[in-house]
C-alpha cells in the first residue's frame, strides 16, 4: 500500500493499520511538522520508503534513526514539455534572470530581490522576472518585472526564453521548476544553504549553487556558461525522470 505525503491524515491514520504492507512516500522536508511525537512514531512503522532525492533521505534518517528501513530513491516522472511556439511578450533588458512559483517571502523572494540589488549596485545589468501569485510587496522598478500568474503556456515561453532560472527557496522537497528548465535548455541558480535543490543541481551539473555574499560571481558564471549547463540539466532530466526509470524504482519499491 503506497500512502503518499506524510503530513496528512490519510497517511496517519492509515499507515500504522498496514505497516507491514505500507511504503511511505514522505515528500519530507525540514519544517516543524517533522518534529511533532505523532511523526517519529509514524516514521518507525512503513516496510520501506520512497524518497525524492538523497537529501531526503539522509533528513529522514538522520532525525528518525531508522536506517534499518529500506528504502528507495524515487525522484519523478515527467513528460517532455508541450510542443509549438509559446513565445512570452517581454520587456526588459537582457539578460533574463526568471523565478517561477509564488512570489513570496516564505519563498526566498524577499532575499532574492536583496541580491538582486546587490548585484544591480555593482553594475551588473540584466532584468528579474517575477511569475506567480503575488503576496508581498515588490518594488516597483524597471528591471523587476512583476508578470503575476501565468498560463502553463506563457510558463513554458518564460522557460525558454529566460537566461537563467532562479530558485531561492529555503524549503523543497524536490524543486521540480528547475527540471522544467532544463526539460527546455535553462540553466539555474539555487542557495547553497537548501540541501535539496544545490544537490539536485551537483548532480546534474545544470546551475549554480551560490553563497550570499557570491550571487553575482554565480550568475556571471551560469551566463557565460548557460547553454552548456543547460544542456547537461536537459540531458540528466531525460536519463532520471523519464517515465521508464521512475516507473522501474516504483517498482523496486513495492515489490
Amino acid at each position: 500500500v503506497l500512502f503518499y505525503t506524510y503530513i496528512y491524515e490519510p497517511t496517519a491514520a492509515g499507515l500504522p493499520i498496514v505497516p507491514e504492507r505500507a511504503a511511505l512516500i514522505s515528500t519530507a522536508h525540514d519544517e516543524a511538522p517533522l518534529g511533532l511525537a505523532p511523526y517519529r512514531a509514524l516514521f518507525q512503522l512503513p516496510r520501506a520508503f520512497g524518497f525524492l532525492t538523497p537529501e531526503e533521505r539522509d533528513l529522514v534518517y538522520g532525525r528518525f534513526n531508522n536506517e534499518h528501513i529500506p528504502h528507495e530513491i524515487l525522484g519523478i516522472g515527467m513528460s517532455p514539455p508541450p510542443e509549438g511556439d509559446f513565445a512570452f511578450a517581454m520587456t526588459g533588458d537582457r539578460p533574463l534572470l526568471l523565478y517561477l512559483g509564488q512570489v513570496s517571502e516564505g519563498k526566498g523572494v524577499d532575499d532574492l530581490i536583496a541580491l538582486w540589488d546587490s548585484y544591480r549596485a555593482r553594475g551588473g545589468r540584466g532584468t528579474l522576472a517575477l511569475a506567480g501569485t503575488t503576496r508581498m510587496s515588490v518594488p516597483q522598478r524597471d528591471d523587476v518585472l512583476v508578470l503575476g500568474r501565468v498560463s502553463e503556456e506563457q510558463k513554458w515561453g518564460l522557460l525558454a526564453q529566460a537566461d537563467a532560472l532562479v530558485l531561492p527557496s529555503r524549503f523543497e522537497s524536490l524543486g521540480i521548476v528547475l527540471l522544467e528548465a532544463w526539460q527546455v535548455g535553462t540553466a539555474v541558480l539555487v542557495p547553497n544553504t537548501n540541501p535539496v535543490t544545490a544537490g539536485q543541481v551537483r548532480r546534474s551539473g545544470g546551475g549554480v549553487a551560490y553563497e550570499r555574499e557570491s550571487f553575482a560571481d554565480a550568475l556571471g558564471a551560469v551566463l557565460d556558461a548557460g547553454k552548456t549547463m543547460g544542456a547537461r540539466g536537459r540531458e540528466w532530466v531525460r536519463s532520471e525522470c523519464s517515465w521508464q526509470a521512475f516507473g522501474e524504482r516504483l517498482e523496486r519499491l513495492v515489490m
